[in-house]
């Protein structure tokens, strides 16, 4: 079952503090992604994306960090090969089409994998999850993510892992940015500090220590756990930097009584989902079951204060300030709800709880479940 929180009450959340952590994927992993070179078909992104006065539908991918604009195919593939596994400011000028270029290194997605989310219409997102520096140096995992909005802006993720690792084949250079077809290409800027330029290409170009035979993390980058946020001012780009990343959380709290749980399969992941299990439940169908969504709150004795409603030993951990959702009877003792996550990126770091409420036919009287923390994030 699918549910959505209104807009007004998720503005509402208490804001948490985030921590360093590796960016949660959304989306489906792509089955066969391309390895050296660009992806072979064309892919939706699910709305008309505007693009330095340019519109676009399709986009190609990369295992190398980045994507390439395109229309059902047109431009055609750009250039692959070498040029890919050779990043740096004189392939990007010779790109056959616009490029957008979340972390382009020399890298693969050989021990990870590649997520795309483009189905929702108001997002489509690509994440590079968990792949390693060319050679399969595995101590330099790292994940990046970049989302398109059908506003023309582009927002970045790097996580804290992203430190352009050094590979056996010389100088490692690592792009982050933006660049439009035929636009000479600028000097790069320094992103970290946020950048406003009336050219329809902004990058940053770092070049690494190599060649080496051991994970070298390059000193001079500094966008690690960083979010970069594209807007487009047509011409050019207003880029602001945020650090650190704020990353999707779910965490459990107290105890249910009457043996009810409640589990997060996934953390609240915007543009995504958060997956919820209610397990423990006696109720046969169609007995209903819920689940509470609100305000961490202190424990609070709920069977001592309304001793005619909960059973002994039941606690909270909310306020229900967001309601009650009925998630149905359930499938062999657990019912189970998606919660989708508006990808509104003013949501990030904001939290929710949810508990799970059963009703125990023996009594009438309600069972709860522990407590859910989400942390909303990337």
């Amino acid at each position: 079952m699918k549910f959505t929180l209104p807009s007004l009450a998720l503005l509402l959340l208490a804001q948490t503090a985030i921590a360093q952590c590796v960016i949660s994927p959304i989306g489906a992993p792509d089955p066969a992604p391309p390895i050296d070179n660009w992806q072979t078909g064309s892919l939706p992104i699910g709305f008309a994306f505007p693009f330095n006065g340019a519109t676009y539908t399709h986009f190609y991918h990369s295992d190398h960090g980045l994507i390439a604009l395109n229309n059902a195919g047109v431009p055609a593939v750009p250039g692959g090969g070498a040029q890919v596994w050779t990043p740096g400011a004189a392939g990007l000028a010779t790109f056959a089409a616009d490029v957008i270029c979340a972390y382009w290194g020399d890298h693969t997605v050989s021990g990870g994998a590649l997520h795309i989310d483009n189905t929702s219409g108001s997002h489509c997102t690509i994440t590079w999850f968990d792949c390693e520096p060319y050679a399969g140096f595995t101590a330099g995992a790292f994940t990046a993510q970049v989302t398109l909005f059908p506003s023309g802006e582009i927002r970045i993720n790097l996580d804290n892992r992203c430190n352009n690792t050094s590979s056996t084949y010389g100088a490692v250079e690592t792009v982050i940015g933006v660049h439009q077809d035929g636009n000479p290409v600028p000097a790069s800027s320094d992103l970290s500090a946020g950048a406003v330029t009336a050219d329809a290409t902004c990058f940053e170009l770092f070049i690494g220590p190599g060649p080496t035979t051991v994970n070298t993390p390059d000193p001079n980058f500094d966008l690690g756990d960083t979010t970069l946020t594209f807007i487009p001012t047509s011409p050019g780009w207003i880029v602001i930097a945020s650090s650190p990343v704020a990353c999707a959380d779910s965490t459990s709290v107290g105890t249910g009584c009457g043996g009810l749980s409640l589990a997060a399969s996934s953390p609240p992941v915007l543009g995504g989902s958060w997956d919820l299990d209610l397990s423990g439940i006696t109720a046969p169908a169609p007995v209903p079951n819920f689940l509470a969504f609100g305000n961490a709150t202190p424990p609070t004795p709920l069977g001592v204060i309304l001793p005619g409603l909960f059973a002994v030993g039941c606690t909270g951990h909310m306020d229900l300030a967001f309601g009650l959702v009925d998630i149905g009877p359930a499938a062999a003792g657990v019912a189970s709800m998606q919660l989708t996550i508006p990808a509104d990126t003013a949501l990030t770091g904001y939290s929710l709880t949810a508990q799970g409420l059963a009703i125990n036919l023996a009594n009438g009287m309600l069972f709860i479940s522990n407590g859910q923390i989400g942390t909303l994030g990337h």
